[in-house]
């Protein structure tokens, strides 16, 4: 399988988010490579505060969120692949002097974009604009690319927990996105959530689908090593 989708960074992206789930190993050559395009992006038109910009066709087509759920706004689709980019590169830490000064660079950025929301509010920041740019938020938290996440996800999740729909899941937040972030967060107010959720989940697997996607095997995978967990 090709990562690389040279035409989109939601693809690219997506792809290689694919592999991490499904534990498939992407040659370094094509992560090499991946990465240098990554890093050519930083900054430049339609990006979100310094991060790295989504393409023309990522704009003009649309984008979905890795799980599936559509991104609606232009502002949301650079911030949330800006986001999820800041973090392939971190989790990649690859040794490449022009990847490592864009990562350096758009860190630098949007730490400082965070920490002066910070100031103006006068409190840890648990939550962006909406649920979608906030997953993607806690994501940038949990690899590394941002820091302070001992205060900043506590107070996420408790904003999470107040929009309990008491159906089973939450207001302004999308549910199988949502549900994979809670995933790698490992503490007790995450499991909570999760717990809280888990009947929806035991219902979707238990259910056949009518086609199966590249979101519905995800999700699928997502959903069984949460129950495997909790």
């Amino acid at each position: 399988m090709e990562y690389f989708d040279e035409t989109s960074l939601s693809n690219t992206v997506n792809n290689v988010l694919h592999a991490e789930l499904f534990s498939e190993t992407i040659p370094s050559r094509e992560k090499e490579k991946i990465a240098l395009w990554i890093s050519k992006r930083r900054g430049i038109k339609g990006s979100y505060h310094g991060l790295f910009a989504p393409t023309e066709a990522d704009f003009k087509e649309g984008v979905h969120l890795f799980t599936g759920e559509p991104i609606t706004s232009g502002a949301a689709t650079s911030h949330i692949l800006g986001e999820e980019a800041m973090g392939l590169l971190q989790r990649w830490n690859l040794t490449i002097p022009e990847v490592q000064q864009a990562l350096t660079t758009a860190k630098k950025s949007w730490r400082a974009k965070i920490a002066e929301d910070e100031e103006i509010y006068g409190r840890p920041m648990g939550m962006f604009c909406c649920g979608k740019c906030t997953n993607a938020y806690w994501r940038g938290l949990l690899n590394g690319s941002l820091d302070k996440a001992d205060t900043r996800l506590p107070r996420g999740l408790e904003i999470l927990k107040s929009l309990r729909d008491g159906k089973g899941k939450w207001r302004r937040f999308p549910f199988y996105n949502t549900v994979w972030v809670l995933y790698d967060i490992h503490s007790k107010a995450s499991k909570e959530e999760l717990h809280y959720v888990a009947p929806l989940l035991e219902r979707y697997i238990s259910r056949k689908p009518t086609t199966v996607s590249s979101y519905y095997s995800r999700r699928l995978q997502i959903i069984q090593n949460i129950l495997k967990t909790i």
